[in-house]
């Protein structure tokens, strides 16, 4: 009897001292949509390919509307749908996903507190 307890009560504790491993998180297009752009929701961009944030029947046409794969790229580093050939996709967001850092290369005056703002060289200077 005793043989049979040690071996179960050495199981329950290793069970108790072992880390908690952090779940990744899923989102649907759907929900996708609701924090891009509140009251849209996913369409086919027919010039891109893409699912767009809109509520515009043609989205693109006009106005260049937000899309599902831009937007998590840029909010949650690291994310990917879970089929990358339904543009619908739910899509899953590791845990620690964070923001993209934003882009260096162009700075206001104000941010710099110098005379003029500083972008990337694209012509040469006279």
């Amino acid at each position: 009897m005793i043989r049979l307890i040690l071996p179960a009560t050495a199981a329950a504790c290793g069970l108790l001292m072992m880390p908690m491993a952090h779940a990744d998180t899923t989102m649907t297009a759907a929900e996708i949509c609701s924090r891009v752009a509140p009251g849209t929701g996913p369409k086919i961009n027919p010039f891109s390919g893409n699912a767009s944030c809109t509520n515009a029947p043609v989205p693109g046409l006009f106005m260049a509307a937000p899309s599902v794969k831009g937007w998590m790229a840029d909010n949650y580093v690291g994310s990917y749908p879970v089929d990358p050939s339904n543009p619908f996709s739910d899509w899953v967001i590791p845990d620690g996903a964070h923001k993209a850092p934003s882009d260096p290369s162009f700075r206001w005056k104000g941010d710099l507190n110098e005379e003029w703002k500083t972008c990337p060289p694209t012509s040469p200077s006279y």
